[in-house]
């Protein structure tokens, strides 16, 4: 390879890399939920459903909704004793299961290697070496 091409090849991975990490950084902070807002996804949701909830201190927990009261749900995993958690101290509620996004990522990744793998296939069988003997 020329050294100027190279160069740019070294540049745009650097740029990918950056452009990923940007991206990952923006995606880790979660904008805390107004308590109303909180209220109205878990009603949405259900008593007896499973859902995710995340804390203002980090915590996520994965549960079914036991009850919904007035300042707080009342969520229960398993046997496990049941746990309150005020409104306002919740950040995000999700569904139990991958998101959209995550599902629609994993699917492309599987079809870039499978792309891969037959490109690879495709170029071995083409281009063979020379036939070296020991």
């Amino acid at each position: 390879m020329r050294p100027s091409s190279l160069r740019v090849l070294r540049s745009t991975a650097l740029a990918l890399c950056c452009s990923i990490f940007a991206a990952s950084v923006a995606y880790a902070t979660d904008v805390p939920l107004a308590p109303a807002m909180a209220k109205q996804m878990l009603q949405a949701r259900g008593v007896g459903q499973m859902v995710k909830v995340k804390e203002t201190d980090g915590t996520t927990l994965r549960a079914r909704i036991v009850s919904l009261g007035g300042e707080s749900v009342v969520v229960q995993d398993g046997s496990k004793p049941a746990v309150t958690v005020p409104y306002d101290h919740i950040t995000a509620v999700k569904g139990p299961g991958l998101s959209t996004g995550a599902k629609v990522t994993i699917g492309v990744v599987v079809g870039v290697v499978v792309a891969a793998a037959i490109v690879a296939a495709i170029f071995a069988a083409t281009f063979k070496g020379p036939n070296i003997t020991i």
